[in-house]
């Protein structure tokens, strides 16, 4: 059961770090967004597993998460009116864990395509490439899910998800051949990427 008392209040697009809070201690923050409409408050720069929580002003959960972000990371989305309260907390998942994470809140923007960058689109086995996703429009946010067409050839040896990087993965190359990398979003969006593994 998690207990709300009132917290500080928390603007639209601010980070707030948390660190100092033990494990099964709760980090609240009052939202008051100032337009309807659908937003995303989410987890990121983890060093932990961490859950999340939203409540309507009469502190009546809307929703929960665990992981609907990646790497351990929770996201919610939720409608909100504007004017109205709504309380946003979050916690580490797991009561022997310590680190730290991030949290922000920030309006919804659909997504409507997804590209990939790759900073090499062959090599020789062993080597490591980074592949980036951008979704679009500007601002847009999706949960990203990442594989690969041959794990013989090609696997994933990362996956990132963070302010500074974005959203993308660090595939390692393992046998000559050519595969895909295919992101794809959870609104059904997809795009890939070949790669190409020299002898």
């Amino acid at each position: 059961t998690i207990t709300v008392t009132e917290p500080e209040e928390i603007a639209l697009n601010t980070t707030k770090n948390i660190s100092d809070i033990s494990a099964f201690g709760v980090a609240s923050y009052k939202f008051i967004p100032e337009k309807d409409g659908t937003y995303v408050f989410y987890s990121f720069d983890n060093d932990c597993d961490t859950y999340g929580y939203v409540f309507n002003s009469d502190t009546e959960e809307i929703d929960h998460n665990d992981d609907a972000g990646n790497n351990n990371n929770f996201s919610i989305k939720f409608n909100a009116e504007a004017g109205e309260v709504y309380y946003l907390s979050a916690r580490r998942y797991n009561q022997d864990s310590d680190g730290g994470y991030s949290i922000c809140v920030k309006e919804y923007v659909e997504a409507t395509e997804i590209k990939l960058t790759a900073e090499a689109t062959e090599g020789k086995p062993g080597k490591r490439i980074k592949i980036t996703g951008t979704l679009l429009p500007e601002n847009a946010d999706a949960n990203v899910s990442w594989s690969v067409s041959d794990e013989n050839i090609i696997e994933i040896w990362e996956i990132f998800n963070n302010e500074e990087e974005g959203k993308g993965c660090i595939i390692q190359l393992k046998k000559e051949g050519t595969a895909t990398v295919t992101a794809r979003t959870d609104g059904g969006l997809s795009t890939t990427c070949t790669i190409t593994v020299e002898s």
